[in-house]
């Protein structure tokens, strides 16, 4: 949502994101063996709902399940730290065969 919300700015516009947009980033933190899908559902359900109650999305009236990203979230998450988070998941992430097979 940061990163939508640094795009919105450069082009003058609100930041806007629908509840499906918002659980296809949150997807990413799925886990590949996850087998309780009801339950991430749940736990997505969650963190919109704590971000709500945080002020980092605020409900558009008369649109449902659709958020302006607040620009508080600026202060919350400088683009450092977001590039930093960036580097230490990437750091984490499993290598890829392919990418791999191209370096030798």
């Amino acid at each position: 949502m940061r990163l939508k919300l640094t795009h919105s700015d450069a082009q003058a516009e609100r930041a806007v994101v629908d509840r499906i947009e918002i659980q296809e980033y949150l997807k990413v933190y799925e886990r590949s063996d996850n087998v309780d899908v009801a339950r991430f559902g749940r736990q997505m359900d969650g963190a919109i709902e704590k971000a709500k109650k945080l002020g980092v999305l605020l409900k558009l009236s008369g649109a449902d399940d659709r958020y302006e990203v607040s620009a508080s979230l600026r202060l919350l998450f400088p683009v450092e730290e977001i590039e930093a988070l960036g580097a230490a998941y990437r750091s984490h992430a499993p290598a890829d065969p392919a990418g791999e097979q191209g370096a030798s």
